[in-house]
């Protein structure tokens, strides 16, 4: 992984920034903010970015490339989109990671510490912070909605195969 320093006052990737369909609603000192308690970092193919079980408090938001999350074996996520975020249970709790991730092809985060959000000021904290947790909210029930999709069909799978054994 290549990572910058903190990032501070740079009008440029403020700029980039609101590019991002969610971001482009965040005032640019909001934006500043974040990015004082932010790095850029490149991940090659196949690096890990988040390591499942393991303590961590950055939140990620994808700047370019693909990113596999994992629970276990299983891949439950694969994001692509400029402005998906994964790691952000950091934003609640800074406890182990339940899920991990790894960069598929070189990928480019934004990473915030969430651990160092006081360095926001106060009046942006308010209504910036409002908006990421809604933002997060509305994250959490897409994933949530695909979750109840894929549990209603292999449901109906298990039916399936429960009548089919029935009836040999």
């Amino acid at each position: 992984m290549k990572e910058s320093s903190f990032l501070q006052d740079k009008a440029a990737t403020v700029e980039r920034l609101q590019k991002i369909p969610f971001l482009r609603q965040m005032q640019p000192d909001f934006l500043n903010g974040i990015l004082s308690v932010s790095r850029i970092r490149k991940y090659d193919a196949g690096e890990t970015i988040i390591e499942q079980g393991r303590k961590d408090k950055w939140f990620y938001l994808l700047i370019s490339g693909r990113v596999s999350i994992t629970q276990g074996d299983a891949e439950i996520a694969d994001l692509d989109k400029p402005g998906e975020v994964f790691g952000e249970t950091a934003l609640l709790d800074t406890g182990l990671k339940t899920n991990g991730a790894t960069a598929i092809r070189e990928t480019i985060c934004l990473a915030m510490d969430a651990g160092n959000s006081q360095k926001i000021e106060a009046g942006e904290q308010a209504v910036g912070y409002t908006m990421l947790y809604r933002f997060l909210c509305e994250v959490l029930a897409r994933r949530l909605d695909k979750t109840n999709e894929e549990l209603r069909l292999t449901q109906h799978e298990l039916d399936m195969v429960k009548a089919s054994h029935w009836n040999s």
